[in-house]
């Protein structure tokens, strides 16, 4: 199951400036996409706009609106089938991120510190936008890069951890839209198949309102005498071991109750964190990175170490192509 683009486009102007002496970017953008998002078996289509401020030091800093309309398959889940239909979504965004990595594709060395705060408010076209929910939602990720002290073969460790989490703020049924939810899997946890990893609805993958995900890997330029080292990319080995989970607002509330001040009183107290670390998924495995025009191309064989049974697990040969590390 693939997540395929059918229409995207996107029309911007920027304009440089100066504040003083910080470099500002202003931008207005507009973009249509249609997505088949064949694993959680909908058809989403969009139209946005936005306005963004940024520079080097502050960050960004945008509003924006959107259009989306999810139309289910004939064959998806109840919870999928309860959640299609039109929704305007207006919003503030922020943004952060600190980058001293000497690559994006592969890094050696350096760290990277993101994060992401949104405040939205989501109307239901069914009620002519008089229903409508608000929410904030929240998305952090860490790096660090560091060689290994000592070690000729060039070995590099390196650490990752994504989270997010969508909290409601008022108005609404409680049940977050489907479309802003957090999923979980392909090159965010390696060893499930892309929003394999979480909630899931039958076969629909129906996402999650908090998620974690964390990675350790070591990775070594290939051997001089393999055909790997023959490659005109930068390439190399890697180690890696996964762990991650993604759950319903229900389940966070479950934590917190369970690691307040009444988590002492019986098996009630402990059923939050106790649930949450039980359905933790995790996963090792080894591959080769490649550094290519395009993106970081992974090849990898998992192994699974935990997962549920509604999870669509990747075991064996995985083969990911990101933007990024993750």
């Amino acid at each position: 199951k693939q997540r395929l683009p059918l229409v995207s486009f996107e029309a911007a102007a920027r304009k440089p400036m100066f504040w003083g002496k910080e470099p500002v970017v202003a931008e207005v953008a507009a973009d249509r996409s249609a997505v088949e998002e064949a694993a959680s078996a909908y058809l989403q289509n969009r139209t946005g706009a936005v306005a963004e401020l940024s520079s080097p030091t502050f960050g960004a800093l945008a509003v924006l609106s959107e259009w989306r309309h999810l139309a289910a398959h004939e064959f998806a889940s109840a919870a999928v089938a309860g959640l299609a239909g039109g929704s305007f979504k207006t919003a503030l965004r922020y943004r952060h991120k600190t980058d001293t990595r000497d690559s994006s594709w592969m890094p050696r060395e350096g760290s990277l510190a993101a994060a992401t705060v949104e405040l939205a408010r989501v109307a239901d076209a069914a009620t002519a936008g008089r229903a409508a929910a608000y929410y904030a939602r929240v998305e952090g990720a860490a790096q660090h890069h560091v060689p290994l002290a000592g070690d000729d073969a060039d070995a590099t460790l390196s650490l990752s951890v994504r989270s997010g989490a969508m909290l409601p703020l008022g108005g609404g049924d409680g049940e977050s839209p489907l479309v802003d939810r957090f999923f979980l899997g392909g090159e965010s946890l390696r060893g499930f198949e892309p929003r394999g990893a979480g909630p899931h609805d039958g076969e629909d993958s129906i996402g999650g309102d908090a998620f974690i995900a964390a990675t350790a890997a070591i990775s070594v330029p290939p051997p001089a005498r393999s055909i790997f080292a023959l490659l005109p990319v930068d390439t190399r080995l890697q180690l890696f071991v996964a762990a991650g989970n993604n759950v319903p607002l229900s389940s966070l509330r479950g934590f917190f109750r369970g690691t307040g001040a009444e988590s002492g009183k019986g098996e009630a107290g402990k059923k939050g964190p106790a649930e949450f670390s039980t359905r933790t998924r995790a996963s090792v495995g080894v591959g080769i990175v490649a550094a290519l025009p395009v993106g970081r191309l992974e090849v990898n064989w998992c192994h699974v170490l935990r997962a549920q049974e509604t999870d669509a697990v990747k075991r064996g040969l995985q083969v990911l192509l990101t933007a990024n590390m993750g």
